[in-house]
């Protein structure tokens, strides 16, 4: 696909891997997608509401992606994650992985490995014990806490 999702691995170092990735997205990239994947504006409405939450029921309308396409509307950070989303599977790079960055994690040894993708369905929260300013990532709808011993 000649849309540029600006993915480079990079070796630090340590060996490790670093993704780097380009968060701007302009107008011009929404419309060059849209006619690589030669989709209307309503079509492309669909998948670019589907790529912000796959169990969308009402996609865009054709006027918001043409607004968007004319810069008449502000691309938010959900739009651009959309964007690198619907990119790369074009691109052949793997699913859901298109418009993430990289981010510090606190975790057991062992417990989550390097370079592991967060889905883009996990939810984060504070956890609710006062004066506790630990933000964690929910296993559980209900979860309240991050940790046992913190209730």
């Amino acid at each position: 696909m000649s849309v540029q999702t600006d993915i480079t691995m990079k070796n630090t170092p340590t060996d490790e891997m670093t993704i780097v990735l380009a968060t701007s997205v302009t107008a011009e990239m929404f419309q060059q997608l849209r006619k690589e994947l030669k989709q209307s504006m309503s079509e492309f409405g669909r998948t670019l509401k589907r790529a912000v939450n796959p169990r969308a029921k009402r996609p865009y309308s054709r006027q918001y992606v043409d607004r968007l396409e004319k810069g008449k509307d502000v691309i938010t950070p959900k739009l651009v994650a959309a964007f690198y989303n619907i990119a790369t599977k074009l691109d052949e790079v793997p699913a859901g992985t298109g418009g993430a960055v990289a981010v510090n994690v606190i975790a057991q040894p062992g417990q989550v490995v390097e370079g592991a993708f967060i889905p883009r369905s996990a939810k984060t929260m504070r956890c609710a014990r006062p004066g506790c300013a630990v933000q964690f990532i929910l296993t559980h709808p209900s979860q309240k806490y991050h940790d046992p011993e913190c209730k």
